[in-house]
């Protein structure tokens, strides 16, 4: 209680036995909530895109995606965040976010999916949780460690089986699309680390609409020859809906759930929620695409669940060293992994004896020497 006092004094009796079951602040447990709802609007995302690309090109549905998601963002930035002075955001920084996050995340896995199957690329999406903790490490925002490197590699090795890359041939279009699927995951990996970096300094609104627009007009770049020929009357309703679907569900409504979680989580505990969209595309593809999976994909994915369990279980490397009995701080904010209640600096964080008794019990675990 003393913990989470927050959660344990409201009045509402659902949430408080959910939260203490579950040990975490109301805030943390919305975060997590809106990851389950964005990444099953993801995951029906696959499969429903699939209708439009048989009457657009992916290029031009990228393009339309983006774009049309636009106003509905707008109009929220202008009701819910009247007073954010849109002159003094980091837009240079939004601009290389939206690389990652928009033009280069959609366009490669539009692209996966007008070549390959939407079941192999929500399965490859689960290797989000590896790369991120690589970019994570290499961006100096999580430690390295044995069982983090295990994880991956052993999810890797999964990669490798799915894809059976004995049979490695560019002449086939799976093959291609599972290609787009793995730089997908490439690019929305770093997308979710530099997005921890910069969405303190940007209200979560805002952030999604210039990310989104910076990375329209990179889209409309290299797609505008694609625009042109085609006949937007051809579409028809069914491609039209899926379209629809993917700029308002997708873009204009995942992308906004997962900015909010970003703010309460981690980077690395955010993509471990991406099984959820293998999940729902194996149940929505099998019915209204009619794709199966070979015994390579199921051995596949097995190792894949197994590295991002792995992955997910780890204990946090040492963060804290003595020397001469003063603390060092090496890395604080890995003690909690939704970084929402640990202060990120030392300077934040008032490591004395007179003050311990005010820490929680995560953070005077951090601040106790070894036995």
């Amino acid at each position: 209680r003393r913990v989470h006092g927050d959660c344990c004094t409201r009045k509402d009796a659902f949430c408080v036995c959910l939260c203490s079951i579950m040990k975490v602040s109301p805030q943390t447990l919305i975060a997590q909530l809106l990851l389950i709802v964005s990444n099953i609007i993801f995951g029906g995302n696959a499969v429903i895109s699939k209708y439009a690309l048989a009457t657009v090109s992916p290029w031009v549905f990228v393009w339309l995606r983006t774009g049309l998601s636009l106003p509905w963002l707008y109009v929220l930035r202008r009701v819910c965040e009247p007073e954010v002075d849109q002159r003094k955001l980091p837009h240079k920084q939004l601009f290389l976010l939206s690389l990652f996050g928009v033009a280069g995340a959609q366009t490669t896995v539009i692209i996966g999916l007008s070549f390959g199957s939407a079941t192999n690329g929500s399965l490859i999406a689960s290797l989000s949780a590896s790369f991120t903790a690589l970019f994570a490490v290499a961006l100096r925002v999580e430690r390295f460690s044995l069982r983090m490197g295990t994880g991956i590699l052993v999810s890797f090795v999964g990669t490798a089986i799915m894809l059976n890359i004995t049979n490695l041939s560019f002449s086939d279009n799976n093959m291609i699309g599972n290609l787009f699927f793995l730089l997908n995951v490439t690019v929305y990996a770093l997308y979710l680390v530099r997005q921890k970096k910069i969405i303190s300094q940007v209200p979560t609104i805002s952030l999604c609409f210039w990310t989104m627009f910076y990375g329209w007009l990179t889209v409309s770049t290299y797609t505008s020859y694609f625009i042109v020929q085609t006949d937007f009357i051809e579409i028809g309703w069914r491609g039209w809906g899926a379209i629809l679907y993917a700029a308002l569900l997708a873009s204009g409504g995942a992308y906004l759930m997962m900015a909010f979680a970003a703010r309460s989580l981690s980077p690395i505990l955010m993509s471990l929620y991406m099984p959820i969209q293998p999940l729902t595309v194996m149940i929505l593809a099998s019915i209204f695409l009619h794709e199966h999976l070979t015994w390579h994909q199921y051995v596949g994915a097995v190792f894949m669940i197994v590295g991002l369990v792995v992955v997910a279980t780890r204990k946090p490397a040492p963060l804290l060293t003595t020397q001469g009995g003063a603390y060092t701080l090496v890395e604080l904010k890995s003690v909690d992994p939704d970084m929402s209640t640990l202060p990120h600096t030392i300077q934040d964080a008032d490591i004395s004896e007179d003050s311990e008794d005010s820490l929680s019990e995560p953070e005077q675990e951090a601040v106790a020497p070894a036995a």
